[in-house]
């Protein structure tokens, strides 16, 4: 049940992540910026909706890995 590959939070982390990498910040309000305009521009309701849909086969996926990594 501990398992990050049941919590879709993680890829939205990832998601900044990415963004926060690809924007290269040099200062503190840069970085803020780039998560700021992520939120409310790069983060669709759909994207959201996906990683919730995603969940039936997060559990499959971990179930089958008897608790051990997946691809997710």
């Amino acid at each position: 049940a501990g398992s990050p590959d049941l919590n879709p939070i993680e890829n939205l982390w990832n998601f900044f992540q990415n963004k926060v990498v690809d924007g290269d910040p040099k200062t503190f309000d840069e970085f803020k910026n780039i998560l700021v305009d992520c939120w409310w521009q790069d983060i669709s309701q759909e994207y959201i909706r996906n990683l919730y849909a995603s969940m039936p086969r997060r559990i499959e996926a971990v179930l089958s890995a008897d608790g051990k990594m997946t691809k997710y």
